[in-house]
């Protein structure tokens, strides 16, 4: 099976603390939230939020979407929080541009237009992150797939609370 990763991305300053139970990492200015997302859901929240000019319509427009808990608790999370600069990230060989739309990328609450080509290293880039996407992409031992960064995540907690 080929490396499949979905996460978001935010280098926002919040005062906020990511909950436990959110599979989150800490890489250098960067929080990462893995998600469990499948390619076809992905694609569907792109279109569905192709018309977002900013978060609130984002959340409005990807609200009636069905999403496993993970990745339901990660976006009620960002939606709580009022996180208003994030990017959402899918990685797949199978991974299909939808048609009239662009990556999701919001800066201080406003959609930023990308072009789809190397999307992923541009959201990373526009976000001033110092962890770049070949290094998320390269540690497949944790960004393999969700249930990696879940197990990774989870080792990590269980060795911080020895």
């Amino acid at each position: 099976m080929p490396q499949q990763i979905s996460y978001l991305i935010t280098t926002a300053d919040f005062e906020i603390t990511i909950p436990i139970d959110i599979v989150h990492f800490q890489e250098k200015n960067a929080a990462i939230i893995p998600l469990l997302m499948e390619v076809y859901e992905f694609e569907t929240m792109v279109s569905c939020a192709s018309d977002a000019n900013n978060v609130a319509d984002f959340h409005q427009s990807t609200a009636a979407l069905s999403f496993e808990y993970p990745t339901r608790k990660a976006l009620e999370f960002v939606a709580k929080a009022d996180l208003k600069t994030f990017g959402i990230v899918y990685f797949s060989d199978d991974f299909m541009v939808p048609e009239d739309s662009s990556p999701i990328l919001f800066i201080e609450n406003t959609r930023r237009n990308l072009a789809w080509n190397d999307y992923i290293s541009a959201i990373h880039d526009q976000l001033n992150s110092a962890f770049k996407s070949f290094e998320l992409l390269k540690n497949e031992d944790k960004y393999w797939d969700f249930y990696n960064a879940e197990d990774q995540y989870f080792r990590l907690l269980e060795k911080n609370l020895r």
